[in-house]
């Protein structure tokens, strides 16, 4: 795991950093999150720093700028190369340079180059994102506050190894957050923070809820909000007027409408073999608990005539049945047993051999095969994951729970999407009864 913090690259020396500010537009099943960071060097000397932040699988970062002096610096899309390339030129140079990428699909960094000493420079990210919706209509805001340790296999590329990690201990910053909801509003609730809500008039002339905190930010645990609208089976569409500037694309200039539905149906209860896939590597220590109360959920809420098993994976994987066994009080007793006894203590993080080895096993006539794999972290090899499961959805549907707020997004999306299912994510405090009457009923089992 690399070194925690904002942190000098020179000689990984922390950085401070003075304030974070959150302000976020919610319509419909979407919205657009702007972030500012506000860093300072305390040194006698220019620095180069390096912070990182989680962007969900679903985002997408549409603006990048620094303020520092009163100028503005706007950033500027380039292939990932020549940015490098213009970002080193400009440090070579003495001029004060910014350079954000990918370090894969959910992770960005942000390089501040040459910041000047007794200074101060504010980055500021803006994203779009979807909004998860749950099983009753409401949508779901998540803003992460800190990642997680994450583990590659033997002789694997740590896919995290460029990253640095921000421990919620070690943060001085001062948090602003307010947000801003264009829809009638039903509800909003929050499972980790307190909140208090007003009401306002946007630029354009309309009504809309705004949403701050009620208490201090702690960075121990995600900010975790969920909307209930009102009339939430009703349509509705969402516009949005294209751009003025002459600067800006041509399709920018378009408006654009969003149709925002959340149908109201039942499916029929029918009986599968469910196989339920858990890690157990080592940065499951943190979270193995709420592992195990959702896995624990599940058996409980298996249908008479289903066949089922569990299989927990690491460096290596063992099932708990040879095969999939009869759903009775008996076999239920074993694995509750089993589930019980359940420790992060299988090293690292592992996930394509087991899943091959359960597509590779003959099904069940007449039950189709259901997996939920649960995770706290991400793997090494993500693209050779989805694309096992995707090749094999004639053998069996895919369903993904990610558990805490380090599980990736890029891993546990990818599994549902290319598996035909759906994915959940259990933050600390969270109900887990709807997340898995969702994935049952996705899966047609309820």
């Amino acid at each position: 795991m690399a070194p925690a913090g904002l942190l000098s690259k020179k000689d990984d020396a922390p950085v401070p950093l003075r304030a974070v500010k959150v302000e976020a537009t919610v319509s419909g099943y979407a919205a657009h999150v702007e972030c500012s960071l506000e860093y300072e060097n305390v040194e006698t000397q220019p620095i180069e720093a390096i912070f990182t932040f989680p962007v969900d699988s679903s985002s997408a970062v549409v603006d990048f700028t620094a303020t520092m002096d009163g100028r503005k610096i706007k950033g500027k899309v380039q292939d990932k190369q020549q940015a490098r390339e213009t970002y080193d030129d400009a440090m070579a140079s003495g001029r004060s340079a910014f350079l954000m990428e990918s370090e894969r699909q959910d992770i960005f960094t942000v390089s501040v180059g040459n910041l000047p000493p007794n200074k101060n420079v504010t980055v500021t990210l803006s994203m779009v994102m979807e909004l998860p919706t749950e099983h009753d209509g409401s949508v779901k805001f998540n803003l992460p506050s800190v990642l997680t340790p994450r583990y590659s296999g033997p002789g694997e590329q740590n896919p995290t190894e460029n990253v640095t990690y921000l421990p919620a201990s070690a943060i001085p910053y001062i948090f602003n957050f307010v947000m801003k909801i264009r829809a009638e509003v039903e509800k909003v609730e929050s499972s980790t923070h307190k909140l208090q809500t007003g009401s306002s008039v946007d630029d354009e002339g309309f009504q809309v809820m705004v949403v701050t905190l009620a208490e201090e930010h702690r960075f121990d645990k995600d900010l975790v909000l969920t909307i209930s609208p009102c009339d939430r089976h009703k349509p509705h569409a969402v516009v949005e007027r294209g751009s003025t500037s002459e600067v800006k694309p041509p399709f920018l200039t378009n408006p654009a409408v969003s149709l925002n539905y959340f149908p109201d149906f039942s499916m029929a209860e029918a009986v599968s073999e469910l196989i339920f896939v858990i890690d157990r590597s080592g940065s499951m220590s943190r979270t193995i608990k709420a592992a195990k109360d959702t896995l624990m959920l599940f058996l409980k809420s298996i249908p008479d005539g289903c066949y089922f098993n569990i299989v927990g994976f690491g460096s290596s994987y063992e099932f708990l049945f040879p095969d999939s066994v009869p759903y009775n009080q008996i076999n239920l007793d074993e694995a509750s047993q089993h589930t019980e006894g359940i420790q992060a203590n299988m090293g690292d993080t592992i996930l394509l051999q087991p899943l091959q080895k359960i597509f590779s096993m003959p099904a069940r006539e007449g039950l189709p095969k259901q997996v939920f794999v649960f995770t706290d972290g991400a793997v090494s090899n993500t693209s050779a994951v989805i694309s096992e499961v995707k090749k094999s959805t004639h053998l069996a549907r895919c369903f993904a729970v990610g558990i805490g707020s380090g599980a990736s997004t890029e891993l546990v999306k990818g599994i549902a999407n290319s598996g035909r299912g759906s994915s959940e994510f259990i933050q600390t405090g969270e109900r887990m009864q709807p997340k898995v009457f969702v994935c049952f009923v996705v899966g047609g089992v309820v």
